[in-house]
């Protein structure tokens, strides 16, 4: 999902090339990372022109050279989907809920869980907010999982959104921003229900 959004996040790349295995090892990642200092270019940059590396062998390249084009085709599929559409769609096309579920551990069943509520969380970000786009939704999931991580013993400064927040779990908050157009946000501004919500937030 990341990559639909950012095809140079280096990070969802090496998750996809390790889960579900692809053939496709640390070496390999390596040499791309040496292409990549060598032309100043991203990861996802280096992987469309991976042909041209010759230090990485045929067999690995055409491996390399599948997922680009998969992750390609999957991008412009997804291109005019709804949100929760968009997740699904990409969610079957990782054959992650399958390649946990052939691992039959403990946990196998609860991460495939964790993944099916991602759409529901998507159907319900579109009922509430249906102005979120793909960017919108990843960001608002990645702070959710910071929150759920907060280690409330640890003497830090926590920062996140207002939507990210359950309320009432820190003792002291500070937000910053109350200025019209970002709260309430503009996009909240032509509708009652919307500003109630964006005060209920508050």
């Amino acid at each position: 999902l990341r990559l639909m959004t950012n095809p140079n996040d280096e990070q969802s790349w090496r998750r996809i090339f390790k889960v579900p295995p692809k053939g496709i090892g640390d070496t390999t990642i390596g040499r791309i990372e040496e292409a990549m200092r060598t032309f100043g270019r991203g990861f996802g940059d280096i992987l469309q022109r991976v042909k041209d590396i010759a230090e990485i062998p045929k067999v690995t390249r055409t491996k390399l050279q599948d997922v680009v084009l998969q992750i390609e085709k999957l991008r412009e599929q997804i291109g005019s989907l709804s949100l929760s559409d968009k997740v699904r769609v990409v969610l079957e096309a990782s054959g992650l809920c399958d390649y946990y579920r052939d691992q039959d551990v403990d946990e196998s069943e609860d991460r495939v869980s964790n993944l099916l509520q991602m759409v529901e969380a998507a159907r319900e970000r579109e009922r509430e907010h249906p102005e979120y786009d793909l960017v919108d939704f990843l960001a608002e999931i990645a702070l959710v999982s910071d929150v759920d991580e907060y280690d409330n013993a640890a003497e830090r400064v926590t920062l996140m959104t207002l939507h990210a927040a359950k309320g009432l779990e820190f003792p002291g908050v500070f937000v910053t921003g109350l200025e019209e157009n970002v709260l309430p946000h503009q996009r909240s501004m032509g509708s009652a229900a919307e500003i109630e919500e964006e005060r209920r937030l508050f």
